[in-house]
């Protein structure tokens, strides 16, 4: 005759039961905060509001492959250096996310899924580097951050 195998307590099995339930949820909520984090993309511009070489080609390739999830929404933010008149860098900011929205459109992009377009003037800038040069430093302020998030 055998022996009986010992019983697991049913307070042991509900536990691991629940233990694995929360491990699960917790694993789904850190991946689904991963997908719906925004992403976002500069885009440089060379003097006013034209982009500089290569930027629009490459800003319509994003949004075309942006614009074939529906989830995908766009707010686009402009931007410009920090010396100068700032009324006036502000309206260059404004005219450069205005100008990044007339792309996003003409690459597909319905107006329904742009969520927010405006200029932030030379409120926010990029950290600047020990070695860099106020030209340069300048030169890099001038953009437009495309921010894509999904709406769920």
């Amino acid at each position: 005759m055998q022996a009986a195998a010992p019983a697991v307590p049913r307070r042991a099995v509900i536990g691991a039961g629940l233990v694995a339930l929360a491990i699960g949820l917790a694993a789904w909520a850190g991946l689904s905060g991963a997908a719906l984090a925004p992403a976002s993309t500069d885009y440089q511009f060379s003097r006013g509001t034209q982009l500089a070489t290569g930027e629009e080609a490459r800003m319509k390739a994003d949004i075309a492959r942006a614009a074939a999830d529906d989830r995908l929404h766009l707010r686009v933010i402009g931007h410009s250096g920090t010396e100068g008149d700032a009324a006036a860098n502000m309206r260059l900011s404004e005219d450069r996310a205005e100008a990044a929205r007339g792309i996003a459109l003409a690459a597909g992009l319905p107006a329904s899924r742009i969520d927010w377009v405006g200029g932030v003037g030379g409120g926010d800038p990029l950290p600047r580097g020990d070695d860099m040069g106020d030209r340069a430093y300048q030169s890099g302020l001038a953009r437009v951050t495309l921010i894509w998030r999904l709406q769920p």
